[in-house]
C-alpha cells in the first residue's frame, strides 16, 4: 500500500494557519472583559478605580450589596465607603459606583476580587478581621 505525503509547501501553509489560529484564540482569551469573568464565575467582583471613584459589576448569584461594599472598603484608605449606588447591568450582573471616605488605597486600574467564603461575614467576624488588619 503506497503512503501519501503532503508536499512541503502544503505542510508549511497548514502549520502557519494552525499557528495563527492558536495565537488568535490566546489573544481573544487574554482580552476577555472583566464583566465576562463575573458572568462565568460568580465568585468575582470586578472593580475599576479611576480618579477616586470605584465602578464595576458583580454577579448577584454570589454577592449582594453588603458583600460588595465590604469588598470595596478594602480598596478605601480608611476602610470606609462614602457613597454607593447600584443598578441592573448586562448579562444579569449588578453595576455599582462608589467613593471612599479617605480616598482609594490602590492606584487607578481594574481589579478582580474573588469571594473566598460561601456566606457573608457576621458582624463579629468582620470586627475580628478588621482588628487583625489594623490592630484596633
Amino acid at each position: 500500500m503506497p503512503i501519501d505525503y503532503l508536499p512541503a509547501s502544503s505542510v508549511k501553509r497548514m502549520s502557519w494557519r494552525l499557528g495563527a489560529a492558536i495565537v488568535s484564540c490566546a489573544v481573544l482569551a487574554a482580552c476577555q472583559a472583566p464583566e465576562a469573568e463575573a458572568v462565568e464565575d460568580p465568585n468575582y467582583v470586578n472593580v475599576t478605580i479611576a480618579e477616586g471613584s470605584l465602578t464595576g459589576s458583580y454577579n448577584p448569584a454570589s454577592f449582594d450589596e453588603e458583600i460588595a461594599r465590604q469588598a470595596l472598603a478594602a480598596s478605601c484608605t480608611g476602610g470606609e465607603v462614602a457613597t454607593y449606588q447600584e443598578g441592573p447591568g448586562e448579562d444579569g450582573l449588578v453595576n455599582f459606583a462608589a467613593t471612599c471616605v479617605g480616598g482609594t488605597s490602590q492606584p487607578d486600574g481594574t481589579y478582580s476580587f474573588q469571594r473566598r467564603a460561601t456566606r457573608p461575614a457576621t458582624i463579629e467576624e468582620a470586627a475580628m478581621a478588621e482588628e487583625a488588619v489594623t490592630g484596633m
